[in-house]
């Protein structure tokens, strides 16, 4: 005897209408409804009231509110990876699973990530939208100028944050184009990033500043709320990109079209908005509308690959100086100090506090520029070590204040001996009228010229001036350096970033480079959902 049919569990797909690959599964076990809402208020009072599993897309979100309205609701399933648009911790004190499904879309999402990449980089679409409307291309300069910024992808850094399958299946691809992948997930263990043969960074900072190109791979939580906001975006190299298929949360819109305007990123592909869908008529799509094409005007084909050692040259080069103009000084300092300033501080053998101090502090400042060219050196080799980066600013900071303390010195020395007609200079070592053996023992063993001392003396406090003046600029300038290295000091932060790692993209003519700051940036907006 057959027991009693109980009636068949309803089953409802909340937003949305495509159930190809669940329906022949549930066809036989359960009511399948197709609600296509974008909210509950949308959903019919059947469903509410007597689904007992769920079925969700990304467009449509449930909140504590939401989920109260279901009375016998046991399961969500939501049909991706991400359940962000999920009050899972409200769904867990009613009873309710929250289950998701992490291979889903994972290789078309990685395509599309691709897709957006190339584009950046060798503007495809802008070039087939110049000949769908007629633009003849027959040189080129011609070909330069529609192209307006295609670059070289091989040898490019592409920062990959989140690796999980999405970003997996990006970076085994991104390889194939020549890129060089790193990747930042804190969840993540240790040991995949060499058997994919690509490198692991520990912070978010290190991977936007190593990066050519950021594509972002995460879920999003209360966490990582506008992962990417203004001070994140000046972290990363000036004239970076910026690719998101993740979700648009991660993302905050106004930095970004702030960035694009101001030139700081060059350019980005969003396959997802943080209001979806995404309404053309907001103010904030209009303000990225305005951003809709860029124009950073570099040769297109081979002369526009990145010239990667100009930053780090110039930083070598400031270190050099910082060597020479150490060793130079030292010596003046030796001379100045042990030869000139001890034999007229005082006509007798004591030495004053305030030489010793002097003396000290110019033997200092001289050893610590030439540790601050030496370090400033390894920088400019090794651009990514925090160790590095710490010892130049710590050096550098120093050699500036003792230098700059020695040029307050000099500078009152030589202002007092002037104003003095250096008659402090003329009381130990000039009494040339004095027969010699009556002269103090001072005056006998004076290593120079007794008859030209406020001379002698004038011209080498002149010259340790210059070459502390120098020491101090030079030791600022690397300080900066180093803030920027580090991201923090808002310090001439285009300008430096600009010295150390922005592509020295080569213009072809004149007019590109001046129509470089009158072109807009492009935000590229495509539906490809993950």
């Amino acid at each position: 005897m057959n027991g009693p049919m109980h009636p068949r569990p309803l089953v409802a797909l909340l937003d949305g209408r495509d159930c190809t690959v669940e329906m022949p599964i549930l066809k036989d076990l359960a009511t399948v409804a197709f609600c296509d809402a974008q909210s509950t208020q949308e959903i019919h009072e059947k469903v509410l009231n007597e689904a007992v599993g769920a079925m969700m897309y990304h467009t449509i979100t449930l909140t504590r509110e939401d989920l109260e309205k279901f009375k016998a609701l046991r399961i969500i399933i939501r049909i991706g990876s991400g359940y962000d648009n999920i009050d899972i911790k409200a769904a867990g004190e009613m009873g309710i699973a929250v289950c998701n499904i992490p291979s889903a879309a994972v290789e078309e999402t990685a395509d599309s990530t691709l897709c957006h990449i190339l584009n950046l980089y060798r503007r495809n679409t802008w070039l087939y939208q110049a000949m769908r409307e007629g633009t003849r291309v027959q040189s080129v300069e011609q070909i330069r100028e529609v192209a307006s910024g295609a670059a070289r992808i091989r040898g490019e850094t592409l920062g990959l944050i989140g690796f999980g399958r999405s970003g997996q299946a990006v970076a085994v691809r991104a390889k194939a184009f020549g890129f060089n992948v790193i990747f930042y997930d804190p969840y993540l263990q240790d040991g995949l990033e060499r058997s994919l043969g690509v490198q692991r960074v520990y912070t978010l900072q290190d991977l936007l500043y190593q990066s050519d190109c950021v594509s972002l791979h995460c879920n999003l939580n209360e966490h990582n709320h506008h992962l990417i906001n203004d001070f994140t975006i000046k972290q990363m190299r000036q004239g970076a990109f910026l690719v998101n298929t993740a979700r648009g949360g991660l993302v905050d819109e106004k930095a970004l079209a702030q960035a694009l305007k101001e030139g700081r990123i060059r350019g980005a592909a969003l396959d997802v908005h943080e209001s979806e869908p995404f309404r053309s008529y907001s103010r904030q799509s209009q303000k990225l509308r305005q951003q809709r094409v860029f124009c950073d005007y570099g040769a297109v084909g081979g002369d526009g690959a990145a010239d990667k050692q100009k930053g780090p040259g110039r930083l070598m080069k400031k270190g050099l100086t910082l060597i020479v103009i150490g060793h130079v000084n030292f010596i003046l300092s030796a001379i100045v100090h042990g030869s000139v300033l001890r034999h007229i501080s005082k006509p007798s053998n004591e030495i004053s506090t305030e030489y010793t101090a002097a003396n000290i502090i110019s033997v200092t400042s001289g050893l610590l520029s030439i540790a601050s060219g030496i370090v400033a050196i390894l920088v400019s080799r090794n651009i990514t070590k925090t160790k590095l980066h710490i010892g130049l600013l710590v050096s550098s900071f120093l050699n500036a204040f003792l230098s700059l303390a020695c040029l307050v010195g000099l500078i009152l020395a030589i202002s007092m001996t002037i104003s003095a007609d250096g008659s402090a200079l003329m009381k130990g070592c000039n009494s040339t009228n004095m027969p010699v053996n009556a002269r103090s023992p001072v005056i006998v063993n004076c290593p120079f010229d007794a008859t030209r001392i406020y001379d002698t003396t004038l011209a080498l406090w002149f010259t340790c001036a210059v070459f502390s003046a120098l020491e101090a600029g030079l030791s600022v300038w690397c300080f900066i350096v180093g803030l920027q290295l580090r991201g923090i000091g808002p310090c001439a932060r285009n300008y430096i970033r600009e010295q150390l790692e922005e592509e020295a993209l080569a213009s072809g003519s004149k007019k590109n480079r001046d129509q470089k700051t009158q072109g807009q940036r492009l935000i590229a907006h495509h539906s490809a959902n993950a």
